[in-house]
């Protein structure tokens, strides 16, 4: 019975690899890697050289860098996620005085591995075509181009989360524990760079529990994932002396989300003095000042929460939220660029991609998805990750304030699922449609 169990197949429409690939295929992948992280480092190295913008946000990312290499870890210095300043913590020791070469090229190599993880993804879970479709617009997809320009958070977590996908759609196919751990600790590691990750875990994991069947292929690789976030959270609790979960900094980013100001000024804490966000930046005027420091998370968790008790209708911002957020709203100039920190000199093709990846990739993955949820189409474990991956940048766009920063990492996800979708619901239909076009021109000409 314990063989039989083992060598049991998941009856979730995930396909496992075939022992012949397709040389096509394969000529294909090469050349999409090879033009996606010749792009990306075109673009580092010779348009726009990270090490030459060190200011804001990648200052503050070097000097935490310093802090963890140093081994200090203290309530403020964990305001900010601890996942990218490792990282750059990594390329010191590894590069040295090369330091800001090595971790540019790292991260332009990893962020042009996306189309390839991509095709692979939709690979296991549609048919060929949609793959090269996803995989192709994601190799496109100039935004993440641009944030390898730049020492932030963007290229190592859209590689990550990928990679994460990527492995649950392998394991479904073919369980085993290794791919599960791997799954759970490329998850952990994305929650480190963008905390906001974690609400991915607070849809999956009820989802898991509930639906026994159903999330049977993913279950090990999602409580693997809960479970190594745990272990994380754990750690940096234990060290900064006060519960918190990655990061010092969530009940800012919240207070932020409600709050019609500016920005928050902190006059207590030595490290961070005040914070806006890309949302409030754009449409509010005035600071709010607090004698509080700015990593006393429960504090402003609290204040965000009576906010919305006295004035239920703050909860309403959400849509504009969700208009920002998705690359919908007005964009121009500084500070209205789609993605901070932007690209000097190019605001308008900025903006034109600001609105694509919604009308290529979250438009059609959305209304696809609806649409088969009414037809009582199965999209099966496939469609339930993808989904549940959707919802939780849906949800960070709610409660974190709108900012594109937050969407942009998780467009070859949505491109992905839309590819897939479209594939479940259209795909037969279009491959008859095919078929009979072929046929009819093959009998013409054949009349000739």
């Amino acid at each position: 019975m314990a063989d039989a169990a083992k060598n049991e197949r998941p009856s979730a429409p995930f396909r496992s690899a075939k022992s012949r690939p397709a040389t096509a295929e394969d000529l294909y992948l090469i050349l999409l890697t090879v033009a996606s992280c010749g792009v990306r480092l075109w673009f580092a190295f010779w348009v726009h050289i990270p090490r030459l913008y060190v200011f804001s946000d990648m200052e503050i990312y070097w000097h935490r860098a310093a802090s963890l290499a140093s081994g200090t870890l203290t309530q403020e210095t964990a305001f900010t996620p601890l996942g990218y300043p490792a990282f750059l913590a990594l390329s010191t020791t590894l590069f040295g005085a090369e330091r800001y070469t090595g971790a540019a090229a790292v991260q332009a190599l990893l962020s042009g591995l996306v189309p390839l993880l991509v095709h692979l993804i939709v690979k296991k879970v549609a048919s060929r075509a949609a793959a090269t479709l996803a995989s192709s617009m994601a190799a496109l997809h100039v935004p993440l181009v641009v944030y390898t320009g730049y020492f932030l958070t963007e290229s190592l977590f859209s590689f990550f989360i990928c990679l994460f996908a990527w492995l649950c759609a392998k394991h479904a196919a073919d369980p085993r524990r290794w791919v599960a751990i791997a799954a759970g600790a490329s998850f952990a590691y994305a929650a480190a760079l963008r905390p906001s990750a974690l609400l991915f875990l607070v849809l999956a994991v009820p989802w898991v529990l509930r639906n026994k069947g159903t999330s049977r292929p993913l279950r090990a690789p999602i409580l693997t994932a809960a479970g190594l976030t745990f272990v994380l959270c754990l750690g940096v609790t234990m060290a900064v002396g006060r519960p918190t979960a990655i990061a010092t900094n969530g009940g800012v980013n919240l207070y932020l989300s409600v709050c019609e100001c500016g920005g928050v000024v902190f006059t207590k804490g030595r490290e961070v003095r005040a914070v806006t966000a890309a949302f409030n930046f754009r449409h509010y005027k005035g600071m709010v000042t607090f004698d509080r420091a700015a990593e006393d998370s429960s504090f402003f968790t609290g204040e965000a929460l009576s906010l919305v008790a006295r004035d239920p209708a703050r909860l309403l911002h959400s849509g504009s939220h969700l208009v920002d957020g998705l690359g919908l709203g007005h964009t121009g100039a500084f500070p209205d660029q789609p993605y901070w920190p932007g690209l000097p000199g190019s605001d308008t093709l900025m903006g034109v991609y600001g609105r694509l990846p919604f009308v290529f990739g979250w438009a059609p993955a959305l209304v696809l998805m609806v649409v088969a949820r009414v037809r009582r189409i199965p999209l099966g474990t496939a469609g339930a990750l993808l989904g549940l991956l959707l919802g939780s940048v849906l949800l960070a766009l709610l409660f974190f304030a709108g900012d594109p920063r937050v969407r942009v990492s998780m467009d070859p996800i949505a491109l992905a699922a839309a590819a897939t979708f479209l594939d479940a619901l259209a795909g037969p239909r279009i491959l008859l449609a095919a078929r009979g076009l072929s046929r009819a021109v093959a009998a013409r000409l054949a009349r000739r």
